[in-house]
């Protein structure tokens, strides 16, 4: 999904087939539900945190999901010089009656989120956070 959005890595859809292509009922939501990639990671996230481990995340290709969506926001956001921040255009949020969104509070927020998990299990399993995923998180517009 990601690469033919013209990002980086994965990015899940909103409605999927079986065969892993996005089924959504218009091309709007299959182009810009994008907080479904970190809404992925946030539950696997919340799983680590509810059982106390991060087994989850060392068995069947866990860990890749976390890498390859953090590696997503980070070929995702623009940077906004100005600002001096990274900023999120053209989404979709939960609240869909409203599309190309510029900088939502929900999808920015989630891409952090998505973000600073990534760098936590990557501790956790004595991996070596991307350096892109570290100069990327805390600069991350959330309106």
């Amino acid at each position: 999904e990601a690469r033919t959005a013209r990002y980086m890595r994965a990015m899940y859809p909103w409605e999927s087939g079986r065969t892993g292509v996005d089924v959504c009922p218009g091309q709007i939501y299959a182009d810009n539900q994008q907080h479904i990639t970190a809404c992925v990671v946030y539950a696997m996230r919340q799983y680590c945190y509810g059982v106390g481990g991060w087994g989850l995340l060392e068995e069947d290709g866990a860990w890749e999901v976390v890498r390859e969506t953090a590696d997503f926001w980070v070929s995702r956001v623009q940077w906004r010089e100005e600002e001096g921040v990274f900023v999120i255009d053209n989404v979709m949020d939960p609240d869909e009656y409203h599309a190309r969104v510029n900088n939502s509070a929900f999808t920015n927020s989630a891409a952090r989120i998505n973000l600073e998990f990534a760098i936590e299990a990557a501790g956790k399993l004595d991996k070596t956070p991307d350096p892109r995923w570290i100069s990327v998180v805390d600069k991350i517009k959330i309106p």
